[in-house]
């Protein structure tokens, strides 16, 4: 399915995040790849599944009082893989435990 995140653009618009210097123009926009569809504007049919499943473990995790960190190791995986799935970009693995 189309991404809905850059409307299957591949590229999304950012504006100020990347401020390195006083003069670069801190409020100029710029496209960086989509962060969801990895630039390919589309997306699994399956995501929305996934945001759902996903922000249902961010929330049981918080209200746990887990960081990222603490939880990814817990499951034996990456802090960056457990935050994938539970923004919904990728299937949640394990569910809510």
């Amino acid at each position: 399915m189309k991404c809905p995140k850059c409307g299957s653009k591949g590229e999304v618009e950012v504006v100020g995040l990347f401020c390195l210097r006083p003069d670069d123009g801190c409020d100029s926009a710029r496209l960086l790849l989509c962060p969801d569809c990895f630039g390919t504007g589309e997306v699994d049919d399956r995501v929305t599944e996934w945001k759902v499943a996903g922000a249902a473990m961010r929330a049981e995790r918080l209200a746990r009082g887990m960081t990222l960190r603490a939880e990814a190791a817990r499951r034996g995986i990456t802090a960056s893989e457990l935050s994938r799935m539970e923004r919904g970009l990728v299937e949640p693995k394990g569910g809510v435990e």
